[in-house]
């Protein structure tokens, strides 16, 4: 298995698609900093926010554009689709027909998971690099956050609001790569999603990618029309807006996709890899 994951990911790092969204994530981390830049140009120093609270992450327009509509369609094209690519060219079907489809499968399903979570952290940490660059680091102009935060009814309104309220007011920092870190799993997920839906949706990539982005936003709109514990860009957001949210919510809805997920990696691994056509 070791080889398998170390040839996929071989392939991952050469493959096109990978490398050009590479810099598109990192333009969109660019992006997402400059929003606020422009935004507080004018802004006297002393009253500009602090550097967590000016990331993608955290708030903004870009940043949750990029959540909501570009995160689903980058993970997806990254890797997530190489196994129809592969299918339709047919050179690992050669390359491995004495294989058992189980390496292969499972090789490039992780490889694929790994990839999304890998673009996702590489995007908002890159930002918050950024921020931390243009930005003061700390500043009293903050509701929680750090030392200086203001006293009122305010930041305990925020506090109950807060997924890791600890964090937010002690290590607002750490608070915003934990939500990296939660957004960083759903784009695993979603690249998962994609490599499991390119199974069964053979027409062409077009199709195979974009229908993870189609259900993706999907579930986004139902799940804020039910509640607001089912948005997922609610828990990717550190900034704390929605009462009711519980990181067992996300861990459920992520832990069923991953069983669909599984189920459908455990059929197509059945039999070898000279049957996959």
């Amino acid at each position: 298995m070791r080889t398998f994951i170390q040839l996929e990911i071989r392939k991952l790092f050469s493959h096109f698609e990978f490398r050009v969204l590479l810099i598109a994530s990192s333009l969109a981390a660019v992006l997402g900093m400059l929003e606020n830049v422009i935004l507080f140009l004018s802004t006297d120093v002393s009253s500009l926010k602090p550097a967590f609270r000016m990331g993608m992450v955290y708030d903004g327009t870009f940043g949750y554009l990029f959540m909501a509509y570009l995160l689903p369609l980058f993970v997806s094209v990254a890797y997530a689709d190489s196994y129809f690519t592969e299918r339709q060219s047919g050179v690992d079907v050669l390359q491995f027909a004495r294989t058992k489809r189980r390496m292969y499968v499972s090789a490039k399903a992780i490889v694929a998971a790994a990839s999304g979570f890998f673009l996702v952290i590489w995007t908002f940490v890159l930002n918050q690099v950024f921020c931390l660059l243009a930005f003061p680091w700390r500043n009293h102009n903050s509701f929680f956050g750090d030392a200086y935060a203001i006293g009122g009814p305010l930041p305990d309104i925020y506090l109950q609001r807060a997924l890791f309220p600890n964090l937010s007011i002690n290590f607002p920092y750490v608070d915003n790569l934990a939500h990296i870190g939660i957004a960083g799993v759903w784009g695993a997920v979603m690249a998962l999603l994609t490599y499991c839906i390119s199974f069964y949706l053979r027409k062409n990539r077009i199709v195979v990618v974009g229908a993870t982005t189609v259900v993706t936003i999907l579930f986004y709109f139902i799940g804020d029309n039910l509640s607001p514990s089912l948005t997922i860009t609610n828990y990717i957001q550190a900034v704390p807006i929605t009462v009711g949210l519980r990181l067992e919510t996300f861990m459920l809805v992520c832990a069923v996709a991953v069983s669909l997920c599984a189920g459908s990696l455990w059929y197509q691994s059945r039999g070898r890899l000279d049957d996959l056509r």
